[in-house]
């Protein structure tokens, strides 16, 4: 009896330990399925989805600091011209719209009695020479890959032309109607030239940039 008595302890014992290992398996187990369980992946998918968010808040925030930049340069670009005396117009339109044979005859009409001075906008380096008379100040600025001027290089454009010398100054900018990011250069007037061959849905298609136009050509 005392033998049989040691065996059946013995095999409780191999048993209790059998079922706590298995008991450290199962949970290992469970905590492995559970990361491919729904609860599980929405655990991931909200982890990624945080990371992804502050990513973005980052994004917005850097774009946010371009965007305040831009627009105390703007406000420094209007007080440059208005300590001057000068009118400054930005003249926007499509690719071939006429903005250089505006200027060009607002130059011929209005010089005798004005000061004409001109920013020209374009997206390459080097364009061609001024079609404008020789005694009108001419700058050339070139915006590579950004869609139209920002009052960042329309800043550097005002250091390099003669304000004293000037009473109106016609802002060429880069001939097409996109608008990405903020517009505002620091101008008192932005005029928009309409082509009649271009079409007549423009103004539908790029209405944000007409609606803020002081006045349509």
């Amino acid at each position: 009896m005392g033998e049989l008595s040691q065996g059946l302890r013995n095999f409780t014992q191999a048993l209790a330990e059998c079922q706590h290992e298995l008991r450290k398996d199962y949970r290992h187990l469970v905590a492995e399925l559970n990361c491919y369980t729904p609860r599980g992946l929405r655990l991931r998918v909200e982890t990624l989805s945080g990371t992804v968010k502050e990513k973005k808040m980052s994004v917005n925030q850097r774009i946010s600091n371009v965007e305040i930049r831009q627009e105390h340069t703007a406000r420094d670009n209007l007080a440059r011209l208005e300590v001057e005396g000068v009118l400054g117009v930005n003249l926007m339109a499509a690719p071939g719209a006429g903005k250089t044979s505006l200027i060009q005859r607002t130059v011929e009409v209005l010089s005798p009695s004005l000061r004409i001075g001109i920013v020209e906008a374009t997206p390459s380096v080097g364009g061609p020479e001024p079609l404008y008379e020789s005694e009108v100040p001419w700058v050339q600025v070139t915006t590579g890959a950004a869609p139209h001027l920002d009052a960042a290089m329309l800043s550097q454009a005002l250091r390099r032309i003669p304000l004293t010398a000037v009473d109106i100054l016609l802002v060429e900018n880069v001939g097409n109607l996109i608008r990405e990011g903020p517009c505002e250069l620091g101008l008192q007037a932005n005029v928009i030239i309409a082509s009649v061959p271009e079409g007549d849905d423009k103004p539908y298609r790029y209405s944000e940039i007409y609606r803020d136009a002081d006045a349509v050509i």
